[in-house]
C-alpha cells in the first residue's frame, strides 16, 4: 500500500473573511452584527469579535464619546502607531487563522472609524497618516455600513449633535478606499431587513471569492494567495 493511500483525504474549507459594521452611534451596530452572527446564510460560520491583543485604558461602553479633549500631538501619534500595531497582531494571531478555516469575523467600527471619528479614541485629526496605515492594513472582505436620517439615528442616542451625526454619515461614505466592497443600509429599514440585505451581500461575496479561486482552502494545506 502507497503512502498516499493511507492518508486520510482532505476536507476541503471554503474560506472564511472579515466583515465589517460601521456608522455612527446610534445606528444599532451591536444589534446588526449580533443578529448577523445568530442568522448567519446556509453554509457560512460566523463568529463575533471585540477583542483588542494590547492593554487598553477604556473598557466597557462609551456614553460620551466626544467628552474629553484630543492628547498632545505627540501622545496622538503614538496612539495612532500603537493601534496600528494591535490591528496587525489582531488580524495575524487570531483574524487571519480563523479565515484559513473557514470562519467569518464579524466586528463593529474598525480601522476606518478613527478616519471619521478621531475625536472619539482622542485623537488629533491626522487624516493622511489614518489613510497611509489603513491601506497598509489587510481590506475587510466586506463592510456593512449603516447610516440614514441624522435626526432618527439621534433620537435613538443623543450622544452627538444631529450636526456632528450627519458629518459622519456623510463622511463613511466617502472615507473608505476605492475598491473596498461596502453596502449602504438605511437605519430607518427594519433590523430583519437589513440583516437580510447584509446576508445576502455577503453571499455574492463568498460566491465571486470561490469563481477567483479564493476558496474552499484545503486544510493541512497551503491557502492559495489571495493578495493580502
Amino acid at each position: 500500500m502507497k503512502f498516499s493511500d493511507a492518508m486520510p483525504p482532505q476536507r476541503a474549507v471554503r474560506r472564511g473573511g472579515l466583515l465589517l459594521v460601521v456608522g455612527p452611534d446610534g445606528v444599532g451596530k451591536t444589534t446588526v452584527r449580533e443578529a448577523l452572527v445568530r442568522q448567519a446564510p446556509l453554509g457560512i460560520t460566523m463568529e463575533t469579535d471585540r477583542r483588542a491583543m494590547l492593554p487598553r485604558r477604556t473598557k466597557g461602553a462609551v456614553t460620551e464619546p466626544h467628552k474629553h479633549e484630543p492628547y498632545s500631538v505627540p501622545l496622538s501619534l503614538a496612539k495612532t502607531f500603537y493601534y496600528f500595531a494591535d490591528a496587525l497582531l489582531n488580524w495575524a494571531l487570531w483574524v487571519r487563522p480563523a479565515v484559513r478555516n473557514g470562519v467569518w469575523i464579524v466586528r463593529e467600527r474598525g480601522w476606518w472609524d478613527m478616519v471619521v471619528d478621531p475625536k472619539r479614541y482622542r485623537l488629533r485629526p491626522h487624516l493622511r497618516l489614518f489613510r497611509l496605515l489603513g491601506r497598509l492594513l489587510p481590506k475587510p472582505d466586506l463592510v456593512v455600513v449603516l447610516g440614514g436620517d441624522p435626526a432618527l439615528i439621534w433620537g435613538r442616542k443623543p450622544e452627538l449633535s444631529q450636526e456632528e451625526i450627519g458629518r459622519q454619515v456623510r463622511a463613511w461614505r466617502t472615507e473608505l478606499p476605492a475598491g473596498q466592497r461596502r453596502i449602504f443600509l438605511d437605519v430607518a429599514l427594519p433590523v430583519g431587513e437589513i440583516v437580510r440585505r447584509a446576508s445576502e451581500e455577503l453571499e455574492s461575496v463568498v460566491v465571486a471569492g470561490s469563481r477567483q479561486g479564493r476558496g474552499p482552502v484545503p486544510t493541512g494545506g497551503a491557502e492559495p494567495e489571495t493578495g493580502r
